[in-house]
């Protein structure tokens, strides 16, 4: 009984949710759930198109998935448990209708006392039923400390990878943010320069030549063919389409 109480508290554990079977070929999703290999693409494939987990609805990258090898462990050496404990007769020896005593470490599977002083099992590792359960716990929970370990690992990591390709967006967006400042600044500056300007021309308009002639030799400071503004607008406008200024 020791033995199956032992199977049944780590049974929640190495079952897959989507198939209800212990897990085979285990793989775990970003998120930190894990499914049988075949289940979860399965899964994806007849019932979702954004690849997310079924548990949790996180969307995870395929190519991302890990295979879970201490859990594999695990779910192999429970189903191998659980098979032998079904093979051999709930509370009963596997080869005689008598209540076991023993458990015979060679065969992997439960013996009565017969069996023990048989010539059979003689020569093999025979210890008490109680003995093996208590193996088999400090075995399975090693497995889970191992497997709690590496999901702690791989948390961490994502966290990190997380932190860090955020820390990149946000000095890439601040860039971006300052060179359109300063492009508009710039902007603005060569624009409200052109207004002085055509006001003064406009005023000068009905002024004498000499006063006009002074407006012209400001004028003459930009670059010719092209206004100041236009200097810096057309390129400006190349780098930066017209919905850019839409959007601003």
């Amino acid at each position: 009984m020791a033995a199956e109480d032992t199977l049944k508290m780590f049974e929640v554990e190495v079952t897959c949710s989507i198939c209800l079977q212990y897990f085979t070929d285990p793989v775990i999703l970003d998120c930190g759930h894990n499914f049988c290999h075949h289940c979860v693409f399965k899964y994806w494939k007849d019932f979702v198109r954004d690849r997310s987990c079924p548990e949790c609805r996180w969307v995870v990258e395929p190519d991302r998935l890990i295979t879970n090898k201490p859990l594999e462990n695990l779910a192999r050496f429970l189903r191998d448990q659980a098979k032998q404990a079904k093979g051999g007769g709930e509370g009963t020896c596997y080869r005689h209708p008598e209540p076991p005593t023993s458990f015979c470490k060679t065969d992997q599977a439960l013996v009565c006392s017969a069996c023990v002083e048989s010539s059979e099992h003689k020569a093999h590792d025979v210890v008490p039923m109680e003995q093996a359960a208590q193996e088999t716990k400090k075995l399975t929970e090693k497995l889970m400390q191992e497997t709690l370990s590496k999901f702690d690992e791989l948390r961490q990591f994502l966290s990190s990878e997380e932190h860090t390709m955020v820390g990149k967006l946000r000095d890439i967006l601040k860039e971006i943010v300052t060179r359109r400042d300063n492009h508009m600044s710039k902007l603005f500056r060569e624009v409200s320069s052109c207004e002085i300007l055509i006001r003064e021309l406009e005023k000068k308009c009905c002024q004498p030549v000499s006063e006009l002639l002074q407006v012209r030799r400001k004028w003459q400071g930009f670059p010719q063919g092209q206004s100041g503004t236009q200097t810096f607008i057309h390129p400006f406008l190349r780098r930066h389409p017209h919905h850019t200024f839409r959007t601003l």
